[in-house]
């Protein structure tokens, strides 16, 4: 974010329209549909840019959904695929505990534990683009690190991405970023102008 910008609150935004919807408020993403292999994809409606990006997700029924990050997914008309294989780069967890990334160059990836879960647990994933590494926790605990991470071409931010193979639903609860600029940031460009402090994104349900 800019100086003179305000920060705007993410939401799912792009889906597959076939068999995903979302709620009115956009928080809220449900695949109808249940006949595997049949993947459906949401982004969210803002791209994350330099800066610390934390958000919860509420699984409310699952059977194969996929959470992390991606970037080109949605250009390339590719919503209707698993985000490693449709995107440009994607990092995603699935609820069965398996990391995927797609990209030129693999993560480093190092395991707290079991990474599953499971029906009514929440999820969140912090996205820091100084130190190059996004977490995954499960109930507070944390389960996964992807260290290596970086931005799309041109410097182009990264979306929130979630992949669902059945009938399955979850919930945005909340986001929040911390803006600031990371060592060796300041001065010289937009990208490193940003206003300092936590901006919350999102609320709870």
């Amino acid at each position: 974010f800019a100086p003179g910008r305000a920060a705007t609150a993410w939401t799912w935004g792009a889906h597959e329209p076939r068999d995903m919807c979302l709620s009115s408020d956009g928080l809220e993403v449900t695949k109808r549909n249940a006949s595997p292999p049949d993947y459906s994809t949401a982004v969210g409606s803002e791209e994350l840019g330099l800066g610390v990006h934390r958000w919860a997700i509420c699984i409310k029924t699952v059977q194969r959904t996929f959470l992390g990050v991606a970037c080109g997914l949605q250009e390339a008309g590719r919503l209707g695929t698993r985000p490693t294989s449709g995107a440009e780069y994607a990092l995603t967890l699935s609820n069965r505990g398996e990391f995927e990334s797609s990209g030129k160059k693999s993560p480093e990836v190092v395991r707290f534990g079991d990474a599953s879960f499971a029906a009514g647990q929440t999820v969140t994933l912090e996205l820091d683009l100084h130190e190059r590494t996004l977490s995954f926790a499960v109930d507070d605990r944390p389960v996964l690190r992807v260290s290596g991470v970086r931005l799309g071409a041109g410097g182009r931010g990264l979306r929130p991405v979630v992949c669902m193979d059945y009938a399955e639903s979850c919930r945005l609860l909340w986001c929040m970023s911390t803006v600031q600029p990371g060592p060796g940031e300041q001065g010289g460009g937009d990208s490193a102008a940003l206003a300092e402090g936590d901006v919350v994104l999102g609320m709870d349900n």
